[in-house]
């Protein structure tokens, strides 16, 4: 995921958290998208925090 479609995608999720929000509780469609955007927010941290620790740690090759 580019920079841009984190940003596009962690704006869709704020857009139906605030729905959720203001409906007080009762948009089960907007509770159902505001958690699906967050388990794609989550699982970019999770992919870039990976690759960021291998980066820092980076694996040696004897088998070369």
């Amino acid at each position: 995921m580019s920079p841009k479609e984190f940003f596009d995608t962690v704006v869709e999720m704020r857009k139906h958290q605030l729905a959720f929000e203001r409906s007080k509780g009762r948009d089960d469609l907007a509770k159902r998208c505001a958690k699906d955007y967050e388990q794609r927010i989550d699982y970019e941290i999770a992919r870039v925090s990976l690759l960021e620790r291998e980066k820092a740690t980076p694996r040696l090759d004897f088998e070369s």
